[in-house]
């Protein structure tokens, strides 16, 4: 008989290994570690959805880039669940002026949902360099014709 001051370790030494016991232990961590993966990073990618008030895809005119947003479509039809309000728009964006290219990804992307914004976003070098500095371009030179665009699509809240 163990002593009343023995620990648990000094009275129980565990499951021998290879015996019917430890392999169900084996069994109930390892399910226990993939239900704990599972529930941390399933999850992720629709959290910024779900605090979002307005959710913008960006789209360039390729047929790459229509087939690419299905899994962003994806998260968002979850993140509806839980907010159906959740207004988004996709944002055809590095498109060439006046494309043939441009204006058909605009006219395939108008009968889905999310709509189109009608304001595009050309090819610009203001919103690399914006990006490079983690800043927006409206902040690094607000007369730029990438600072117009990102205003007139409404992107950013007017000035």
């Amino acid at each position: 008989m163990p002593t009343p001051t023995a620990s648990a370790a000094d009275r129980w030494s565990g499951h021998a290994k290879g015996t019917p016991g430890y392999r169900r232990i084996q069994a109930a961590l390892f399910a226990a570690g993939i239900a704990c993966f599972a529930q941390l990073y399933s999850p992720q990618g629709v959290l910024p959805l779900l605090a979002a008030d307005l959710v913008l895809i960006p789209v360039s005119p390729s047929p790459l880039d229509g087939w690419a947003s299905a899994e962003m479509l994806a998260l968002l039809r979850e993140a509806r669940v839980y907010r159906p309000e959740l207004v988004a728009r996709f944002v055809l964006n590095r498109c060439g002026a006046r494309t043939v290219l441009a204006r058909e990804t605009a006219e395939t992307l108008a009968d889905h949902d999310p709509p189109v914004l009608a304001t595009t976003i050309g090819q610009r070098i203001a919103f690399a360099s914006a990006a490079q500095t983690g800043r927006l371009v409206c902040e690094l030179d607000d007369a730029t014709t990438a600072a117009r665009e990102a205003k007139s699509s409404s992107m950013w809240p007017a000035s």
